[in-house]
């Protein structure tokens, strides 16, 4: 039984043990059903400046060892108990800037709370884990996260942009109006001009 559960271990299923009266009877084998798209996911998050990419599991270290192989993971915290999840996600904060957790389970909620941005998968998901999270996927699909992902940096070089729009348009203003150069129906165009520049930078998120 040792040796054949070792292989399956290996292999990434987990291994339950059936015993009667302290004898060993047989075991119980589990495949891990993986969401469809999460290697890619992965990879499509590395390629997008995500520096490091670890695995936080509940499951036994060769288990967890086994996937985080086979899907190229960087770090891998495995035997977790939800406090030693949230403990992880603490120990990670203090080596990055920001830390950003995917969970959908009850015993993930902890560490979420942790996380600087905790994201929910709601198909599937535990409810609890949606209530902590600040941001939902509603299908589920691990590819969604990077498009999260991209879609934040794009809002974000957006806002950026449109902070330029109104401060230089309205320090153009200030500059003409102090010389006597900017007349009240002059600075409401300029003030409606670069208001609809804003509105049309922003409209290109959608």
């Amino acid at each position: 039984f040792y040796d054949s559960a070792q292989i399956h271990q290996e292999d990434g299923d987990g291994v339950f043990y059936v015993s009667h009266d302290k004898e060993l009877l047989g075991m119980i084998v589990l495949k891990h059903e993986v969401r469809k798209g999460t290697k890619k996911m992965i990879e499509d998050l590395r390629q997008n400046g995500v520096k490091h990419i670890a695995l936080i599991s509940g499951d036994e270290e060769k288990v967890a060892n086994s996937f985080a192989l086979e899907f190229g993971f960087d770090t891998v915290f495995s035997n977790q108990s939800p406090i030693d999840k949230a403990n992880a996600i603490e120990e990670l904060k203090k080596r990055y800037n920001n830390v950003v957790m995917v969970g959908d389970g009850v015993n993930d909620t902890l560490a979420m709370s942790k996380a600087d941005v905790a994201i929910s998968f709601a198909a599937g998901g535990s409810e609890a884990a949606i209530e902590v999270s600040q941001v939902a996927i509603t299908h589920s699909h691990p590819e969604d996260v990077v498009n999260l992902y991209n879609l934040s940096k794009k809002s974000l070089k957006v806002v950026n942009q449109n902070y330029w729009i109104g401060t230089s348009t309205n320090l153009i203003g200030v500059a003409f109006a102090s010389v006597g150069m900017l007349s009240p129906v002059a600075a409401g165009a300029i003030h409606i001009g670069h208001t609809v520049a804003i509105m049309a930078n922003s409209f290109r998120l959608a």
